[in-house]
């Protein structure tokens, strides 16, 4: 397995980005934790991405909320990175659905600002982390700590 493995979700399956080998996302019964990140904006995708890659995790991003939840269902995810602040408001309505159908499942949020009715809602439906754009690598470092040793166990320690 390619230790950096980043795909992007696309109509239905996934698609490699940054070099990574396709034939990684289509083995099934993997042991690798997966992370689907979902949010229109590609550098906040990417810089996302690639602190989880650097750290073994193969990472999945879907730049729609619909792709997003077709990678929900069609993956064992170890977490979800959200972004709740679509004007449409399709964020909020796919974290609603993973607390009722997967509420195991760490969901981090991602918006513009922590405080308004995004970030509240989210509070509300049990969004266990934020992330407040523009996102920095050492932010998403802080919130891996935060979150690895009760969500994700066997994460490879960070450089």
């Amino acid at each position: 397995i390619e230790p950096h493995a980043c795909f992007r979700y696309s109509r239905g399956r996934c698609v490699a980005l940054h070099g990574a080998l396709l034939r990684v996302a289509c083995v099934e019964g993997l042991m690798a934790k997966w992370i689907l990140i979902i949010d229109k904006d590609l550098r906040t995708r990417v810089g996302i991405a690639r602190v989880f890659a650097q750290r073994g995790f193969i990472v999945v991003e879907a730049p729609t909320v619909t792709e997003g939840y077709e990678c929900v269902r069609q993956r064992d995810l170890t977490c979800v990175f959200l972004a709740v602040d679509s004007p449409e408001g399709d964020g909020i309505a796919l974290l609603n659905i993973l607390m009722r159908t997967r509420p195991e499942l760490p969901v981090v949020a991602i918006t513009n600002q922590v405080i308004g009715p995004p970030a509240e809602a989210a509070r509300a439906l049990g969004a266990r982390c934020f992330l407040q754009r523009p996102i920095s690598c050492a932010a998403v470092e802080d919130l891996l700590d935060e979150i690895t040793p009760a969500s994700l166990p066997g994460a490879v320690p960070g450089p």
